[in-house]
This record gives C-alpha cells, sequence and structure tokens, in this order.
C-alpha cells in the first residue's frame, strides 16, 4: 500500500514539476516578447 502510494506521490510530483517549468518557460517568453514589444 506504502510503495503504491509512494509510487502515485512521485509521478503527481514529477508530472506538476513539468507543469511548472512549462509555464514558467512561457511566463519568461511572454515577459520577453513585450519586452521587444
Amino acid at each position: 500500500m506504502y510503495r503504491r502510494r509512494d509510487l502515485i506521490v512521485r509521478r503527481l510530483a514529477s508530472t506538476s514539476l513539468m507543469e511548472l517549468k512549462v509555464v514558467m518557460a512561457g511566463q519568461l517568453a511572454l515577459s520577453a516578447g513585450h519586452e521587444v514589444l
């Protein structure tokens, strides 16, 4: 039970980290675009 839960938590954490990286990259690109404009 605990092992399965740990795997699920790890998977959720990794996916959330990936989403955070994508969101941060998007915000950086938007800010850079605004600066260029």
